[in-house]
């Protein structure tokens, strides 16, 4: 029997189906020498199973880094804006709540009459009425700080030539118109209870004299006296100032007409002319513009003079200068 051609036969549901059978063909045997190592070269350490298990643990167990605020800045910074944020919010939530209780208080209208003492009254245009004695009482302050504001000039020291002293006003006047219509200069000053009939005034005793001796060839009696015009009536700053400006100039002034009256020329007249125009925009004050305006008047006399050189004009400018001297007296006395 052929082994090579073996066949065999199997039903399957039924079917005869035949497989045929190959025997297995016998392989040619290789010849190979092995080369085995020593056993020397082998490590002969055991590891266990257990140390194996162990050691793979190790490996796959995951290694946490645990954060450090002295290896993280940026987490130290965010703790400082937190504790800022936190205290900034604390402070703001109490003010408002502080603002909001003291609105409270000061909108709670407060009704404390009492039966000794009237109380004040709050009208719709938030307006405070007061009553009548407080009111009273409150305008009086207010004029004693308006008047602690003011100013006071300070005294302007002249020598007068001084014709009489009369009893009334009414027999000073009389005299004086006499002077007048011998084209002389006079004003009546109030000293006490009398009136002074003045004819001159000079910035110092010579100047006065000078004056004097023209009246005594005239067959006048008159003396010179010094005088003071003291600043007794309190001003406000602005008048205040303006009449000290105005002292020099009336003291130049006086001085030119004496000039005059002895036969000399009156000097710098448009430099007084152009500074008593600017002094003169200083004041809205009537009776100070008034001291100012005799000042001017006087200037034009002087230029009169210098013009013409006449006697009549020497003794305008004195007389202007005399009413400049009452009405200064006037407005810091009354």
């Amino acid at each position: 029997m052929d082994k090579r051609n073996q066949r065999i036969s199997i039903k399957i549901n039924g079917e005869k189906k035949e497989i045929q059978h190959r025997p297995k063909q016998e392989q040619p045997k290789d010849e190979f020498n092995w080369i085995l190592p020593e056993p020397a070269a082998f490590d002969e350490k055991v590891v266990s199973i257990e140390d194996v298990r162990n050691e793979k643990k190790k490996k796959e167990k995951p290694v946490i880094k645990r954060a450090s605020l002295s290896s993280s800045p940026s987490i130290v910074k965010r703790v400082v804006t937190i504790v800022l944020l936190a205290i900034a919010i604390g402070v703001g939530f109490g003010m408002f709540s502080l603002k909001a209780m003291t609105s409270e208080q000061s909108a709670e209208p407060a009704v404390t009459q009492s039966t000794d003492s009237p109380a004040v009254i709050d009208n719709p245009n938030k307006e405070k009425v007061l009553p009548a004695d407080e009111a009273k009482s409150e305008a009086n302050d207010d004029k004693k700080s308006d008047i602690q504001t003011k100013l006071t000039v300070e005294p302007v020291d002249v020598f007068i030539v001084q014709a009489g002293v009369f009893s009334t006003k009414t027999a000073a006047e009389k005299e004086s118109t006499k002077l007048e219509k011998n084209n002389m200069a006079s004003v009546i000053l109030r000293q006490n209870n009398q009136y002074a009939l003045v004819v001159g005034a000079g910035t110092n005793e010579a100047s006065a004299k000078q004056i004097s001796s023209y009246y005594k060839e005239d067959g006048q009696d008159v003396y010179v006296k010094s005088y003071q015009i003291q600043g007794g009536n309190p001003l406000n700053k602005e008048d205040e100032k303006v009449m000290v400006t105005i002292q020099p100039f009336m003291a130049n002034i006086i001085d030119q007409s004496i000039k005059t009256m002895g036969g000399k020329k009156a000097s710098n007249l448009n430099e007084i002319k152009d500074e008593l125009e600017k002094i003169n925009k200083q004041t809205k004050n009537k009776d100070v513009k008034a001291i100012i305006d005799r000042l001017q008047k006087a200037v034009v006399s002087l230029e009169s003079y210098n013009k013409n050189k006449t006697k009549k004009a020497a003794w305008s400018s004195h007389q202007q200068v005399l009413t400049c001297l009452q009405q200064y007296e006037k407005v810091v006395n009354e």
